[in-house]
């Protein structure tokens, strides 16, 4: 989930007020009475709607480092294996480690 808790009880809120239009405060009614499973439906579902909900009122997605993290060290795998297939060469290799290390510090 990209908004924490509470940052998606304001979205919520804010949809079910109506004033984001009728539809948009039934999808923050249906999350209200969701259980997990269907919460993580709707939010992906309707994630664009979630998001304008969210500009709206100024939240930003809070960084979730572990899955950054994840998504570097496949990244990395992947380039390991490209150097242990021989796709791409040592100099190649180390380019890109380096571009990556360099990014997964941003």
């Amino acid at each position: 989930m990209k908004y924490s808790p509470q940052q998606m009880n304001t979205i919520v809120r804010s949809m079910t007020s109506g004033i984001h239009g009728s539809f948009a405060a039934r999808i923050g009614d249906a999350y209200m009475v969701a259980d997990t499973g269907n919460m993580q439906t709707l939010t992906k579902a309707f994630s664009g709607l979630f998001d304008r909900v969210a500009r709206y009122n100024d939240i930003e997605p809070e960084f979730d480092e572990a899955k950054h993290e994840a998504f570097i060290e496949r990244l990395i795998d992947r380039v390991d294996k490209k150097l242990m297939q021989g796709h791409i060469s040592q100099a190649e290799y180390e380019v890109m480690m380096s571009t990556l290390l360099k990014d997964a510090t941003v």
